[in-house]
């Protein structure tokens, strides 16, 4: 259920191929800080921050540094 609604935020379908440009322009695009506290609030992962740092990543566009 989390990756549907992850897909829909990004205006993604199941099974649709994208490039990771894309990908990355729709995170980019679309996704903030405080969605991860509401989609990942049960992820172990959150609280280590790896997450929140793509983002800021991703939103700075340098994403692979």
């Amino acid at each position: 259920l989390k990756d549907l609604d992850v897909l829909e935020r990004l205006g993604l379908k199941v099974d649709e191929v994208v490039t990771m440009h894309k990908i990355l322009s729709s995170v980019r695009d679309k996704i903030e800080f405080g969605y991860l506290a509401i989609i990942c609030r049960d992820c172990p992962w959150l609280d280590l921050g790896y997450c929140a740092e793509g983002i800021k990543r991703v939103k700075a566009e340098n994403p692979w540094r």
